[in-house]
């Protein structure tokens, strides 16, 4: 059963009412076309993506993001007020909205224990703007990294510390992978986001006066000594190769996050974190979280 925009969702029923006539079969085109969603070349070709869950659609709905459908498990659902709001919130951002039992939601949710709620979107990048100079700004950029926890916890990052923008250099996966959005918490659709070479990330930090800070573990001087200038980018590696000689022979200066234990290497995640809030306190007073 379809529920269009013009629905009542003041209406203290209409959920029970969408929820009368669900979808059950892995057969039905629509579950297809979902599933589908799985595979990369499909987003690419498609332009589309699945978002999942009540956090990153808590995001799309403060943006007012068009939804093309809402899918929906009436028998998982949580239905406690603050989600019943969201629901009645994301209604007429919705060009229509589908119900689902729960054995067919479970069968295309990418959670071990989905919410209920699915949103099928068109997603776009939020463009990194030029910085006006002389502007103080700080980036976070992310070399070769496959990885899309590791990208979505970067992202989240990135949001919470403030940071002017994220570049990602020879990305190896695609930006709207439904595990980028998951573990990034919706900052991917917040973060202001720039996807460039190796030579053009460097010819635009060049072109725009940012000083390149790359993190490799020979480096000789601790994150914590050094005085950023005003406008910097953070540059990270892959966990297991690091950056690139590329990066190691461009960069304005070397850094490294010193440690004391045994293993010798934290995840980029972390290092990333570590990074942009010792380093939010030397911006914070220009005000750049606005963004």
């Amino acid at each position: 059963m379809k529920a269009r925009r013009h629905m009542d969702v003041s209406h203290p029923e209409w959920l029970k009412q969408i929820g009368m006539n669900r979808l059950s079969s892995t057969a039905n085109p629509r579950i297809k076309r979902l599933r589908q969603l799985r595979n990369a070349r499909h987003r690419q070709q498609t332009g589309l993506t699945v978002v999942e869950g009540f956090a990153p659609l808590t995001i799309l709905h403060a943006r007012r993001y068009p939804i093309k459908t809402l899918y929906i498990a009436p028998d998982i659902l949580q239905q406690s007020p603050r989600q019943l709001e969201l629901l009645a919130g994301l209604a007429p951002q919705s060009e229509e909205i589908v119900a689902l039992t729960d054995g067919l939601f479970r069968k295309i949710s990418y959670r071990e224990n989905p919410e209920g709620i699915l949103a099928l979107i068109q997603p776009q990048i939020t463009p990194l703007a030029t910085p006006a100079k002389p502007a103080p700004a700080f980036f976070l950029v992310l070399e070769d990294v496959e990885k899309p926890g590791n990208i979505g916890a970067v992202l989240r990052t990135a949001d919470a510390a403030g940071c002017t923008g994220v570049i990602i250099t020879n990305p190896r996966t695609d930006l709207f992978n439904p595990n980028i959005i998951r573990a990034s918490m919706g900052a991917v659709f917040t973060v202001p986001i720039r996807l460039m070479s190796n030579q053009e990330t460097l010819n635009w930090c060049r072109q725009h006066d940012i000083r390149l800070a790359v993190f490799t573990p020979e480096a000789q001087l601790p994150y914590d000594e050094y005085n950023p200038p005003q406008r910097t980018a953070f540059l990270f590696g892959t966990e297991h190769e690091g950056v690139s000689p590329f990066w190691r022979r461009h960069g304005d200066d070397l850094l490294t996050i010193p440690m004391q234990g045994e293993v010798n290497s934290l995840n980029l995640s972390n290092c990333a974190a570590i990074v942009a809030y010792h380093f939010r306190r030397f911006y914070q007073a220009s005000d750049i979280s606005s963004r």
